[in-house]
């Protein structure tokens, strides 16, 4: 640990600075790229100008990942003991909380007070001058921070595209990197935003986490798509849809902006995957979208959805008319979908199905499946989000 201090007092009393991934700003978008880069295993630093950060009100999103986790050390801080309650720390509450979580973080450094005086190109990566003499130098460059990074230094003018408010007129929901923030102009908060949101064409190696109202929400994506830029040694252009949904999901971050079904619901992860593929789409109602976890599936509403992705799926749709989906008729579809064994996967079933999925009844193959059960059972045997899509969301085979 000693030695490790050392290392990096030395690091940062260098004139030249070097590291994977910096963040510019002191917003919460800031806050949260650098800890989802950092905790996605590479060095990040989060440069800020002030000596604190700036958090915004986040009251109305729908929480997951870094910000569900930053609201649970809030309440702790202010000895809040009701996990459901929604609070919005004061900007001193805000910036303990922050300074303790980024103290214990591994590979995040918090440079603050600095001001930046000129940003460069080196190659593909970035080089920023300080007023304090030193020179960082990154690989990939996220910008959380205001208009005047863009006019101080000079940054390129860049486009992007809007974050969306989910539907299903086309297939982009399927390539969502966050979700779940409130939209002002549309009053509601079931939004996501695509790559195109934080990764403009005109410049490389940058990401863009200064939009979506600069939330927490897409600063963790921004965070994950720059981490694996860096860690991979690769372009922005070049990061794989797939890996960073499957890095976000792994912390938490809704990629699915259901307002009945929060990421601490357990099989959160699976009717996410189940939604975020189109196999069960939420309903939209109320300017909401709901998963309904409870109600039961259909046959028909799931057809067309699995034939899409999988080829075997039409056949077995072929061959069976039922219109009913109960847990037999559901393992024998997954099984001839996913080439497995129909006893094999029964079995494995009737132990997962209290054990480790929680479902609450006991396991009954004639138990016609709700959209919750339907949808574990498919992400485990299935694994729909290994399924490619392209920029669009339309389905690679």
């Amino acid at each position: 640990m000693i030695v490790a201090f050392l290392n990096l007092s030395a690091a940062l009393n260098a004139q030249t600075v070097k590291t994977a991934v910096l963040v510019i700003g002191n917003g919460s978008s800031a806050w949260a790229a650098g800890v989802q880069s950092a905790v996605s295993g590479v060095k990040t630093i989060i440069l800020t100008q002030n000596s604190a950060f700036a958090i915004t009100d986040m009251s109305l999103n729908l929480h997951s990942g870094i910000e569900s986790e930053f609201l649970k050390r809030s309440r702790k801080a202010m000895n809040i003991t009701d996990s459901t309650k929604v609070v919005m720390p004061d900007q001193q509450t805000a910036n303990e909380v922050i300074k303790a979580w980024g103290d214990t973080t591994k590979n995040l450094t918090v440079i603050r007070n600095v001001t930046y005086i000129k940003l460069s190109r080196s190659g593909s990566s970035w080089v920023l001058k300080l007023s304090d003499g030193k020179t960082l130098k990154a690989k990939i460059l996220v910008h959380a921070g205001n208009s005047d990074l863009d006019e101080g230094i000079n940054l390129p003018k860049t486009t992007m595209t809007s974050p969306k408010w989910l539907s299903y007129e086309n297939e982009e929901y399927r390539t969502s990197i966050a979700s779940g923030y409130y939209l002002s102009d549309r009053s509601n908060s079931a939004s996501f935003a695509t790559l195109s949101t934080i990764l403009p064409k005109e410049q490389e190696n940058l990401v863009l986490a200064n939009v979506m109202g600069g939330s927490m929400l897409i600063g963790q994506a921004a965070g994950a798509t720059a981490a694996y830029a860096a860690f991979f040694d690769t372009k922005t252009s070049a990061v794989k849809l797939k890996i960073i949904q499957d890095e976000l999901l792994k912390y938490k971050l809704s990629l699915v902006p259901y307002a009945d079904v929060t990421s601490s619901v357990v099989n959160w992860r699976a009717m996410q995957a189940s939604g975020l593929m189109g196999i069960l789409k939420a309903q939209l109602k109320a300017d909401k979208a709901l998963f309904l976890p409870n109600e039961p599936v259909t046959i028909a509403e799931v057809k067309a959805p699995l034939e899409s992705l999988y080829y075997k799926a039409q056949i077995w749709f072929d061959d069976n008319s039922k219109s009913i989906l109960d847990l037999k008729t559901a393992i024998a579809m997954v099984c001839y979908i996913g080439n497995k064994s129909p006893e094999n996967v029964t079995a494995e079933v009737k132990k997962k199905w209290n054990k480790d999925w929680k479902f609450p009844e006991p396991v009954d193959l004639n138990h016609r499946l709700n959209r919750a059960e339907f949808s574990v059972l498919v992400n485990d045997y299935l694994q729909p989000l290994t399924v490619g899509v392209d920029g669009t969301g339309r389905i690679i085979r």
